[in-house]
């Protein structure tokens, strides 16, 4: 049995396990009789909850979960602190790179020396009829994770040099969008250096970096016959 917690959010997807014969509980309450009959029962346990919820969750069961498998989609937890929570436990933590109604995803797992190969093997196949599973060692997910948060800022900043470029066309706007993002992912396979555009985490884009995106952007619209609007045309 897979036992989810806390995934009415960040990892929702896993409830569609079920639809592949899987046996899926989805908890989402408080402690108590229920979450410790439940944490008996199961094989693995999907911890996606924010980080105090989950300490809450591992404070009420962690003694029940000896020898079980214990798969964290926690942002901004280690495998250091989830062993810690989960002492008598085999500990992992995934990184879902999409997590939006699509029909695939890529999986980033990275697991403590306890998980066997049956483990990762185990994990792999349920893993795999959702996406891709990948295993990372830690400090390769950490550095992953925080690409990832620099590429949504960035992004950010792309999607709105768009917006104020062409307007609210959105037909337009969509098309341009998906040109860029097509353009981004040939010029990093082609060996462009784009990272040193990126901010470290949690850092705010400067206004010089502002504006070297809005010329890239609007150098790129150009091609396209697209010009900068200047008060309401465009």
């Amino acid at each position: 049995m897979l036992l989810l917690v806390g995934c009415e959010e960040r990892g929702r997807m896993l409830k569609t396990l079920s639809s592949h014969g899987y046996e899926v509980i989805s908890y989402s309450t408080g402690g108590g009789e229920g979450a410790h009959d439940l944490a008996k029962g199961c094989d693995i346990l999907f911890v996606c909850s924010d980080v105090n919820r989950s300490r809450l969750i591992a404070d009420d069961i962690w003694h029940l979960l000896r020898n079980k498998l214990v798969i964290s989609l926690t942002e901004g937890m280690n495998l250091s602190a989830l062993k810690d929570l989960y002492p008598l436990s085999k500990v992992s933590r995934c990184s879902i790179c999409v997590d939006v109604e699509v029909e695939r995803s890529l999986f980033l797992l990275s697991a403590d020396a306890s998980y066997s190969d049956r483990d990762l093997t185990a994990i792999k196949e349920i893993l795999g009829r959702l996406g891709e599973p990948l295993l990372v060692k830690e400090e390769m997910l950490e550095a992953l994770n925080r690409r990832m948060e620099a590429s949504a800022v960035i992004l950010s900043e792309l999607i709105a040099a768009l917006r104020d470029s062409i307007g609210e066309d959105r037909d337009l706007y969509e098309y341009v969008l998906g040109w860029v993002l097509y353009g981004i992912g040939a010029a990093t396979i082609g060996g462009s250096k784009l990272w040193a555009l990126l901010p470290e985490r949690s850092a705010k884009l400067t206004p010089d970096v502002k504006e070297k995106i809005r010329k890239a952007v609007l150098e790129a619209l150009s091609f396209y016959g697209i010009k900068e609007r200047r008060g309401g045309g465009r």
